[in-house]
């Protein structure tokens, strides 16, 4: 049996592309590339999601944008804005999804990675789950800061607030929580995808860099998407 094994294993081409080689999966550099969980994109995913996603900035760029001086709750003025989407984007975009905000990113994560994640009519409840690996610093903290938060912020990822009536986010308590997905990213602001429940129209908006606070006033956080 030995002797099998042996004359088995002199027999296999290690340099082929399929290879039995321990860390073959990582480019035999197991140091620079990991994945522990499996959830990290393929290159075919990545592919998949910036065409769809360079499509609906370029059709948001198309239609037009709208700029407005607004403030925040504590009364600085702040820049917002979003696309002027007509009725054939905006059932494009309700192609992807009718839900709410949270269930229709996932269903727009859905659209490009290869396994899907089951959606139903409810949005998750994000803060007491394990669905989102948020950005924190070198203490283990969550990632609050606004500007902090910009920086770490990434095309793909997922911008989450709720209402300052609510800050803590109780599920089942009035929680008015809001998830966007970023499909891009400037060097002053976020390009931003959410859906909206109960028949409301999806809407693409800019988020700017300076305005950030805005959702800082709220509750803030942000992270890579499901695995």
């Amino acid at each position: 049996m030995l002797v099998k094994l042996k004359t088995f294993l002199e027999n296999i081409n290690f340099d082929c592309t399929t290879s039995l080689r321990l860390y073959h999966y990582a480019n035999n550099n197991p140091v620079k590339y990991t994945d522990p969980d499996g959830s990290e994109l393929t290159k075919a995913e990545i592919e998949k999601r910036d065409a769809l996603f360079t499509k609906l900035v370029n059709m948001a760029d198309k239609c037009g944008w709208w700029t407005a001086k607004n403030t925040d709750y504590q009364g600085n003025g702040i820049i917002i804005g979003g696309a002027n989407l007509g009725k054939k984007e905006i059932q494009e975009l309700k192609s992807i999804s009718t839900r709410a905000c949270t269930a229709g990113a996932i269903s727009l994560r859905n659209e490009y990675r290869n396994d899907d994640i089951k959606v139903n009519d409810w949005a998750v409840d994000l803060r007491n789950g394990n669905d989102i690996s948020y950005y924190k610093d070198n203490k283990g903290r969550v990632i609050t800061d606004p500007g902090t938060l910009f920086d770490q912020l990434q095309v793909g990822d997922l911008l989450i607030y709720s209402n300052p009536a609510n800050p803590e986010g109780i599920k089942g308590k009035g929680w008015t929580g809001h998830t966007a997905s970023i499909i891009g990213k400037r060097d002053d602001y976020l390009i931003t995808l959410e859906f909206h429940e109960n028949g409301q129209d999806p809407t693409i908006n800019k988020i700017y860099k300076d305005s950030l606070q805005w959702f800082g006033d709220t509750k803030l956080e942000g992270g890579a998407s499901w695995n």
